[in-house]
């Protein structure tokens, strides 16, 4: 999966907009060294704050793929023992913490659509379904997913 599939455009600005300052704060920190009497010395301790500006979008990726492995095992739990009342509410929370974030990955968006399919989001699961089929057209587990949620929709 492309790791920066689930960021949002301005958290991919604010990740572009780092590094370039941070390279080029390094380069004026660095050449001012070789000054005895340079103000670019300053510029080493401002690298705070492009180091911010990369570990902000870092942070969430980190936090959208920890969600999504949760939601995974979770989906996986719940498909071999359906009653899980405890568990099924925890699945609905990381659908609704994962759900806001542009996920793009075909295998990522399969598990959100099981996650709604088995928390009983029906018209959610055809919505993630349909998602796939447009990148995947003869994915059968999406179309298995996608007519399951047609029927129990309706």
């Amino acid at each position: 999966a492309f790791i920066m599939s689930s960021l949002f455009t301005y958290e991919l600005v604010i990740l572009f907009a780092g590094i370039l300052s941070f390279v080029a704060l390094l380069f004026i920190g660095v050449k001012g060294l070789s000054k005895p009497d340079s103000k670019s010395k300053k510029a080493l301790f401002f690298l705070l704050v492009p180091l911010v500006m990369i570990f902000y979008p870092i942070n969430s990726i980190q936090k959208t793929n920890d969600n999504l492995e949760i939601m995974s095992q979770l989906n996986r739990e719940l498909e071999a023992k359906p009653g899980q009342e405890e568990k099924k509410l925890l699945l609905k929370e990381k659908l609704a913490i994962i759900s806001q974030r542009p996920i793009e990955d075909i295998e990522d968006l399969k598990e959100l659509a099981k996650a709604s399919y088995l928390t009983e989001r029906y018209s959610k699961c055809l919505y993630y379904s349909e998602k796939v089929l447009d990148k995947k057209p003869f994915d059968e587990e999406a179309q298995r997913l996608a007519t399951l949620s047609k029927t129990l929709e309706d």
